[in-house]
């Protein structure tokens, strides 16, 4: 890009909207049902501390919260492995698009 050839309007705004919410909807995806699955264990492990309290729970808890988080981060991962690879190549495409030619990509 030559000196002075970025002006105020050809600032991306839309095509910077759009990957923060991309960016946002795929970070819920991944992150909700893990937590889902951590929560879910911690409600398991609450209510074996109540029932067995000579159960040490600070040292089961954590190597399982771990190993469930391991485990359904790479069972989500697998399920949205298309759609985070089609919306990778889309995001590419728009970025090369209005880097091309910021001007007519940042008005519409």
């Amino acid at each position: 890009m030559p000196i002075g050839g970025f002006s105020g309007g050809a600032v991306p705004v839309e095509p910077v909207v759009d990957l923060l919410h991309t960016g946002f909807e795929f970070a819920l995806r991944l992150s909700m049902p893990i937590m889902a699955v951590v929560m879910l264990i911690l409600l398991a492990i609450g209510f074996g501390a109540k029932t067995m309290p000579q159960l040490n729970v600070m040292t089961v808890g954590f190597a399982l919260k771990i190993l469930a988080g391991i485990g359904s981060l790479a069972a989500v991962a697998m399920v949205l492995d298309a759609e985070i690879a089609d919306e990778l190549l889309r995001v590419l495409d728009l970025i090369f698009e209005w880097a091309s030619n910021p001007l007519e990509a940042g008005d519409g």
